[in-house]
C-alpha cells in the first residue's frame, strides 16, 4: 500500500504542471496509508484535485489525517463553493453544478472517487467551507502503521 504523504505530492506536483497558477498544497504526516491499491487512490486524489482546479479557484489545498480507524483526505479550494442545492447531489454520476459553464468534462470526476471510497469501505462528502470555496472528502481504511522495532 502506498505512502499517502508520497502519493499526495506526486499527484500535486503533477497536476500543479498542468496547470501553471494553479498552486496546490498537501498536509499530510509521513507514515500515514490507505487500505486501497495504489492505482485506485492515485485516481481518486487526482479527481479531488482537478475538481477544484477546475471550478474552483486557488490555492487548492489537499490534507489527510488519521480519522477514527480511517484515513480522511480532504481538498479545499477558494472558489465560490457548490450552490447549496447541488450538495447532496455533487457525487451523482454525470451531474455539473452549473451546465452553463461546463468545461470538457462529463460529471464523472467525483463518482469515480465515490465508487472508489465505497468499494474501499469508505465514504465521501462534500460542503462548502465556512470561510468561502468547496471542500470535498473521503474516508479510506487505514493500514496500521508498522510495528517498531526493538
Amino acid at each position: 500500500m502506498p505512502d499517502l504523504a508520497r502519493l499526495l505530492h506526486r499527484v500535486a506536483a503533477r497536476l500543479r504542471n498542468g496547470s501553471p497558477g494553479k498552486a496546490v498544497t498537501v498536509g499530510c504526516p509521513d507514515g500515514l496509508t490507505a487500505a486501497v491499491p495504489h492505482d485506485r487512490l492515485e485516481r481518486a486524489v487526482t479527481n479531488l484535485v482537478h475538481n477544484a482546479q477546475q471550478h474552483g479557484q486557488g490555492p487548492v489545498e489537499v490534507t489527510a489525517r488519521p480519522y477514527e480507524k480511517s484515513v480522511r483526505i480532504e481538498v479545499r479550494d477558494h472558489g465560490p463553493g457548490f450552490p447549496p442545492d447541488f450538495l447532496p447531489h455533487a457525487f451523482d454520476r454525470f451531474t455539473q453544478a452549473d451546465r452553463s459553464r461546463a468545461t470538457t468534462g462529463t460529471g464523472l470526476g467525483l463518482a469515480i472517487t465515490a465508487a472508489i471510497a465505497r468499494a474501499a469501505g469508505g465514504e465521501y462528502g462534500a460542503y462548502n467551507h465556512p470561510d468561502g470555496g468547496a471542500v470535498v472528502w473521503i474516508t479510506l481504511p487505514a493500514l496500521p502503521p508498522p510495528p517498531r522495532s526493538a
